[in-house]
């Protein structure tokens, strides 16, 4: 019982905290769960962001029900899971719910006070890549992984690198967080085993081929080659694997009662918490229905949804996009947790609100759009966890964890230039100078840095110094 609790408050505290969507919180659910409470062994938390990366839906949470599921079971999973995604969501839709009574002023302080717990964020994720980088250096792969690291920021944080320049110019590349995994993991199966100048020299121009097509820019924009290539890598891959497992001869046996008890769970959740919603509002199975498939097709974090929702809700009229852009959006992007959750909960209170005009069934609607998104995002991780447990001794899975973590690593300097992007945009948008901007930033860092290293400060306290420095800086200059 006392794991479980242990469990629930640092999920609730990282719940708390969760700027910077999921790549950003891999670290800080690490340093909570695994070096701080030592709830998780490292090994395990590693094991858990793999298939978390390569899995739809919202990543904190997905994390959070893994670990919740190694400490303390079924109670632990679903605690864990609500735990790290109820804070944001719940605050979103209370806010949505009285958007009419806030004035611009209230947004805007939020958005100054989040300036400064990003840079917190920042300076967590800044602490895990050298961590990572300690690990590699122990291991004799420093070199390739600095390498393997500036070559996925180089191609995923165009649109930030030319925003930093003041580029105006549509990015060469700027891939996807999605498409960059699934072309790490195309490499590192296709080179798993014997590699020849022949298939090395395929590979590599399969791979430039790719990041062409999806490159920002689409240099080669033809959907029939882009078909072509996906298909040959899928081919590749699975042609990989097969050796794989002809080589290695054995699969571990895990009984499948314990995917068959989480796969269940997900599903009575979700139907629980839907029931009262349809029996309030006629008609909303094709939003319950549309939540679900949005998150399963939800790959590349939060921004990636974003799009789905649009073209899911927005496009088809369910929702307006002056209340999609206007409201629902701005004050998800402003508040910690999975933004994937945040915003299906909050289109949900407003087809509920606009049906009945209450604010009880827009909640009731909006909590049956937050269960979507928590069972339809770890019923398909579980699942894909449990195939990975299954094969995690073929030596193209020792591969994968061995190079996976620098290509995080890569992902998370996209994330943190794109954090400061937006750290920047909101100080601009007071008139300020990009000069008053980095110094405003690069100054709370280096406090938070020397009270950090110094002093060792506890993490809250460091968020709230963090906040109100920002808060007090944007609101006096």
């Amino acid at each position: 019982m006392k794991k479980l609790i242990s469990l629930l408050l640092s999920f609730l505290k990282i719940g708390f905290i969760g700027f910077g969507g999921g790549s950003a919180l891999i670290p800080i659910v690490e340093e909570e769960v695994v070096a701080n409470k030592k709830l998780l062994k490292e090994n395990d938390y590693n094991d858990h962001v793999i298939v978390a990366n390569i899995t739809p839906g919202t990543l904190p949470v997905k994390l959070a029900a893994a670990a919740g599921r190694k400490v303390s079971g079924i109670p632990g999973m679903i605690g864990a899971a609500i735990m790290v995604s109820l804070p944001g969501v719940a605050i979103t839709v209370v806010m949505i719910s009285i958007m009419s009574q806030l004035n611009d002023h209230v947004l805007e302080q939020i958005k100054y006070a989040s300036i400064g717990i990003s840079i917190f964020i920042i300076l967590l994720l800044v602490n895990y890549i050298n961590k990572v980088f300690k690990g590699c250096k122990e291991s004799n792969i420093l070199s390739p992984s600095w390498m393997i690291m500036l070559l996925v920021f180089f191609l995923t944080a165009g649109k930030e690198i030319y925003s930093i320049f003041e580029i105006d110019m549509t990015p060469i590349f700027d891939i996807s967080t999605i498409n960059i995994l699934l072309l790490s993991f195309f490499i590192i199966f296709s080179c798993s085993g014997k590699i020849t100048y022949m298939k090395a020299s395929v590979i590599g121009v399969i791979s430039i081929i790719f990041i062409l097509c999806t490159g920002k820019s689409q240099i080669i924009s033809n959907v029939i080659i882009f078909d072509i290539i996906k298909l040959i890598m899928l081919l590749f891959t699975c042609y990989s694997v097969y050796r794989s497992i002809k080589k290695s001869g054995k699969m571990k046996k895990i009984p499948v009662s314990g995917l068959v008890s989480e796969l269940v769970v997900w599903a009575v959740l979700f139907l629980i918490c839907s029931i009262p919603a349809v029996i309030a509002i006629q008609g909303v199975f094709g939003y319950l229905g549309n939540g679900l498939l949005s998150s399963v097709i939800s790959f590349g974090g939060g921004e990636a949804y974003l799009t789905i929702a649009d073209s899911m809700f927005v496009s088809a009229g369910t929702i307006s996009s002056e209340i999609f852009y206007g409201q629902i959006l701005p004050v998800a992007n402003a508040l910690p947790g999975p933004i994937l959750s945040k915003v299906l909960a909050g289109i949900g209170y407003i087809i509920g609100f606009n049906a009945t005009e209450s604010v009880a069934t827009g909640y009731l609607l909006a909590i049956g759009g937050y269960a979507a998104s928590l069972a339809a995002s770890c019923g398909v991780f579980f699942f894909i966890n449990y195939v990975y447990n299954c094969f995690e001794s073929l030596d193209i899975f020792k591969t994968l964890k061995k190079w996976i973590l620098p290509i995080v690593c890569g992902l998370l300097l996209s994330t943190i230039v794109s954090m400061m992007t937006e750290n920047f945009k909101i100080i601009l948008e007071q008139n300020m100078s990009r000069t008053a901007a980095l110094l405003i930033c690069t100054g709370i860092f280096g406090v938070l840095y020397l009270l950090h290293k110094k002093f060792h400060l506890h993490d809250v306290i460091l968020i709230i110094i963090s906040g109100v420095a920002s808060l007090t800086i944007c609101n006096i200059i």
